[in-house]
């Protein structure tokens, strides 16, 4: 994979990180929030396919940097999970 000018790619294979799966909007948002206060560098992103909402945080090339993350992670957000994904990459 590589950059063609100034474009993201897409890579068919990539991991990222859920710590929340849930019907409850609020729920969504207080986890944002609790993400924010553990680590305001982190970006989050919030997802609703209905009828569940799903935060999404990291895009990793490789299962290693995902599993580093994944585990400072899990301790404040314990219903974390690694998951495969297509991702971004610039």
């Amino acid at each position: 994979s590589g950059l063609v000018g100034s474009e993201m790619c897409i890579r068919d294979s990539g991991y990222t990180i859920q710590i929340y799966l849930g019907d409850k909007r609020e729920e969504a948002e207080n986890t944002v929030e609790k993400l924010f206060e553990y680590d305001s560098l982190i970006k989050s992103n919030t997802i609703f396919t209905q009828p569940n909402y799903r935060v999404k945080t990291g895009t990793f090339e490789d299962s290693f940097k995902a599993n580093f993350q994944f585990k400072k992670l899990k301790k404040a957000f314990p219903n974390a999970i690694k998951i495969p994904e297509k991702i971004k990459i610039n």
